[in-house]
């Protein structure tokens, strides 16, 4: 598992790699005088620079580190990110048990044509990680795998009403944790 200070060094690292892509695009349209995609291209780039500084704003950057790595990335920008209350520092324990079902529900994802994926991140009394895919049907078979992975490594997760997964990410000993 990663120290903090080398998650967070990775974590500026992709984002400034990121932009130095975004930069050359920019750059590229300009060139080529296609203002039209030109605008577009900046507001869909805006929008993951966005996304990508609440994931760093999470609170634990080891946890961000881990959810880019397992499962946004995979995504490519096409995801919903809802950041409430900074995340306490986890347990290694915890971060380990959540990369399993992560790869699992990514695997699982790169097998659908189209999804809609919202990853919600609360760090508020009891901290928790939220995903939600919107699929057209089956769902909860959609989660078997996913929930199976959790529990086998140690991890607390259960499917909500609304179709997501809840994963609680309180392990009751990750306070001050690095």
């Amino acid at each position: 598992m990663y120290e903090l200070r080398d998650a967070m060094a990775e974590l500026v690292d992709i984002y400034r790699h990121d932009f130095l892509n975004v930069l050359q695009v920019v750059g590229g349209l300009a060139q080529l005088n296609r203002t039209d995609r030109l605008m577009a291209y900046i507001r869909s780039a805006s929008e993951e620079a966005q996304q990508f500084g609440k994931l760093i704003n999470c609170g634990d950057p080891r946890l961000a580190l881990l959810l880019y790595k397992e499962l946004l990335h995979a995504l490519g920008g096409n995801y919903l990110l809802d950041v409430r209350e900074t995340m306490p520092l986890l347990s290694v324990e915890t971060l380990e048990g959540l990369g399993k079902p992560l790869q699992i529900l990514r695997q699982q994802l790169q097998e659908i044509e189209q999804a809609q994926v919202t990853v919600g991140i609360n760090g508020k009394e009891y901290p928790k990680l939220i995903i939600s895919v919107s699929l057209e049907k089956g769902q909860d078979s959609f989660w078997e795998a996913v929930i199976a992975a959790s529990s086998e490594n140690g991890m607390i997760a259960s499917v909500r009403d609304g179709g997501d997964i809840l994963f609680n990410l309180d392990s009751g000993s990750a306070a001050g944790e690095q």
